[in-house]
């Protein structure tokens, strides 16, 4: 099954109401399938202009915005509950994710599901960007942030790197190699601007594998954070470069937990980052080539050395004086 299949799977059709965030061009459910509200960060036209040039999208394709998510909740968006929430590739925009999820709490009817897809940041060009721990959360939480924070465009805009998806499968990167997206000078351009506008810089605020989502909401439950049991995950299918989530409305701390721990033991184990230590041998093979080389130079030139001396010592022997003191020679060795 692709990813759509994926997330379209149970959703009975007609007869649900679904909001999808994000759906772009590409909406997982079309309006003449289901009672579908589709919400965004900004309206359609804002949203043509912005993938206009560059992103490969066809804007006339782009869905007719419902309702715009900014200042306002979600459920004020909608202006009623729904069965499911969809968003794919938006969960890592969010500038405060604990809110968000609340927010989607809120919008659900009894017995509903949110299901997202989540970029897998080994496979994306966030592959040099640490993954988001809680304090990151909390930050964002403890401000209230509805735009990106300057430490989130900060790192965004820093350390995207250009990452081909089949490359990065094939075996870790070595991240000096990997191409940056952005100038250091662009970072701070952008991070001085949301200082003093209220521009929006629409950046991933948040960095994920399938592991560490899972390990990071069984964290947030820990502290009573999170009001989610997994009701289903999907990790990262091979050459892709997203795994899908689905959550679920838990009162139940210890049955929220417990869902999210089986996810975490049940995901193939991550690939180990050996990007520094091939780092570490390429320095270690340089230096041991430029041993090499510079030992190579010291035989060459002994070699040189002995050569000369031979030749030296040749043209001796076989000079007049050489073969006139013979006689002396063999008499010396008969006296010894």
């Amino acid at each position: 099954m692709n990813i759509r299949d994926i997330v379209r799977a149970g959703i009975p059709t007609p007869g649900s109401t679904v909001l999808e965030i994000g759906a772009l061009c590409s909406p997982f459910f079309r309006k003449s399938e289901a009672d579908v509200v589709y919400v965004d960060h900004v309206d359609t036209e804002a949203l043509r202009e912005k993938y206009r040039v560059g992103h490969g999208i066809d804007v006339n394709q782009i869905v007719e915005v419902d309702a715009v998510w900014g200042a306002n909740t979600l459920l004020e968006c909608a202006g009623r509950q729904v069965d499911y929430v969809i968003a794919s590739h938006v969960v890592e925009h969010v500038p405060d994710l604990i809110t968000w999820l609340k927010e989607l709490r809120a919008v659900l009817k009894p017995g509903g599901q949110i299901r997202l897809v989540v970029p897998d940041k080994r496979f994306t060009f966030d592959y040099v960007r640490r993954e988001t721990a809680l304090q990151d959360l909390i930050d964002a939480y403890a401000r209230r942030a509805r735009r990106p924070l300057p430490a989130n465009i900060f790192d965004h805009v820093t350390y995207a790197r250009h990452v081909d998806v089949n490359e990065a499968w094939n075996g870790p990167l070595d991240p000096s190699q990997l191409e940056h997206c952005h100038s250091f000078e662009a970072a701070m351009s952008m991070v001085q601007d949301a200082l003093t506008t209220e521009n929006y810089h629409d950046v991933h605020c948040w960095v994920f594998t399938p592991q560490s989502c899972a390990a990071l909401m069984i964290e947030a439950a820990r502290y009573g954070l999170l009001d989610f049991e997994c009701a289903g995950f999907c990790d990262t299918p091979c050459n892709s470069l997203e795994f899908s989530v689905f959550l679920r409305p838990s009162t139940d701390p210890e049955a929220i937990a417990d869902s999210w721990k089986r996810v975490q033991d049940g995901l193939t184990p991550p690939m180990p980052d050996l990007s520094e230590r091939v780092a570490k041998l390429k320095v270690e093979v340089q230096a041991k080539t430029l041993g090499l080389e510079a030992a190579n130079a010291r035989v060459a030139e002994v070699e040189r050395a002995l050569n000369a001396a031979r030749d030296q010592l040749k043209a001796h022997q076989t000079s007049k004086s050489w073969r006139l003191t013979a006689p002396l020679r063999a008499l010396r060795r008969t006296l010894q």
